[in-house]
């Protein structure tokens, strides 16, 4: 048989070594296929679906690499259309044949689905529990890191943890450090902190914040400067968390360009500028955190550094209310009541009032109760009215102790 040797290299600069991977993809070599469709996804939408299309042959020639890259564009739609149910089918796929990381990726979507839906006592909730820390545990018996801090964050997010549940998230995390995970030192330092699986001890809180910090986690950097801003661990030192918000801002946390705007307010390290302010909060914004979005709503309804908006603080109080945050669903139910800068929706503002009431606003309670009692919103129900107005009083609300006396008298 006779053997042709193919060259790199071509006349007028043609890119020989595309068409070389596009000859031997063709020929089912699955590394070809696989490299060309990475190739193809730096591209534009049509060459992202050509890329999807060569890695979908890469599967079927049975490659796990090939299926967990497809799973990756079903999850973030690039290629194709997102689909979560066909993430998981890829992930199933390549997770057979033991990819670590798509096991691993398909123990974050279960762990998603039980925090989508942890009020729900189902069956569905409890297979995804147990199908989660199965293949969890079995990566975490493999050493892979994210799994043992994966399997630490579920056990510390609990509200209530058993005793052999924070040693084993402890440990987990211990064998983490070792292997430098910048995130496991921040969850590390977390548990100094709280006191959970070891004892509280506010030096090797600092000492692995510094470290995680030092390795670039960036959420690190700010908890430093929450530590110096309070004194947690340390004298306050106002001038360090600055420095340390505005470094992580830099690199792009949210959190710490929402401060960075915070201090541009105030005037606090830097000269006082409104408009460098909420071009800070606009950043973070971006980063879809809802606490950004609500201080530029503030700012449009009450015409800090920007003409006074009703209609753009309610689309801003909308998307930080859509993401939960409590005091923009309290907001927002109060411009629905009012009609500004939204037509008057009575139903709408007992919507976002009930809500934010869930998560214990108690300004919200007192609106929820005021709704059931005079029947805004929702049908009148006197009895729900007294019960949110006692939750509003117990939760130190003085106006509805007020009411609830004078409905006593």
């Amino acid at each position: 048989m006779a053997v042709t040797t193919i060259v790199y290299g071509g006349e007028n600069g043609s890119n020989d070594k595309l068409d070389i991977l596009r000859l031997k993809a063709k020929h089912n070599v699955i590394e070809a296929q696989i490299e060309l469709a990475n190739i193809y996804l730096q591209g534009d939408s049509k060459a992202q679906a050509s890329a999807t299309l060569w890695y979908r042959r890469a599967v079927l020639e049975g490659s796990s690499e090939a299926a967990y890259r497809l799973a990756k564009c079903y999850d973030k739609g690039i290629g194709v259309e997102q689909n979560d149910e066909t993430t998981i089918e890829f992930l199933k796929l390549a997770a057979q044949k033991k990819h670590k990381a798509a096991r691993f990726m398909l123990a974050q979507k279960y762990s998603q689905r039980i925090e989508n839906n942890r009020a729900v006592n189902s069956e569905t909730l409890e297979s995804s529990v147990k199908n989660a820390m199965d293949l969890l545990n079995e990566l975490a018996g493999e050493d892979y890191i994210p799994a043992l801090r994966e399997i630490a964050k579920l056990y510390l997010t609990q509200e209530v943890l058993a005793p052999n549940e924070t040693k084993v998230a402890f440990k987990h995390l211990m064998k983490a450090v070792k292997s430098e995970d910048a995130t496991s030192m921040r969850i590390l330092a977390d548990c100094f902190y709280k006191g959970k699986g070891c004892k509280k001890d506010l030096d090797k809180m600092l000492y692995y914040l510094k470290m995680s910090a030092k390795l670039g986690d960036l959420q690190a950097l700010a908890k430093l400067a929450f530590c110096y801003e309070n004194g947690i661990g340390v004298e306050p030192d106002f001038e360090s968390a600055f420095k340390l918000h505005r470094s992580a801002a830099e690199q792009g946390l949210a959190i710490s360009k929402i401060k960075m705007g915070d201090y541009y307010v105030t005037g606090e390290f830097v000269e006082q500028s409104l408009e460098a302010a909420i071009k800070w909060y606009r950043e973070a914004d971006k980063d879809n955190h809802p606490l950004a979005a609500y201080k530029l709503a503030l700012f449009a309804l009450q015409g800090v550094g920007m003409e006074i908006n009703d209609e753009f603080a309610v689309k801003l109080l909308s998307k930080a209310a859509n993401r939960g945050y409590t005091k923009a669903q309290y907001n927002l139910g109060l411009l629905c009541a009012e009609g500004r800068g939204t037509p008057q929706e009575t139903a709408e503002a007992f919507k976002w009032f009930k809500k934010a009431a869930e998560q214990n606003d108690t300004r919200a309670q007192l609106e929820l109760a005021v709704c059931y009692m005079e029947g805004k919103g929702t049908k009148k129900n006197a009895e729900a009215g007294i019960e949110w107005l006692k939750i509003s009083a117990q939760n130190g609300n003085n106006e509805a102790r007020q009411i609830l006396a004078l409905q006593s008298n």
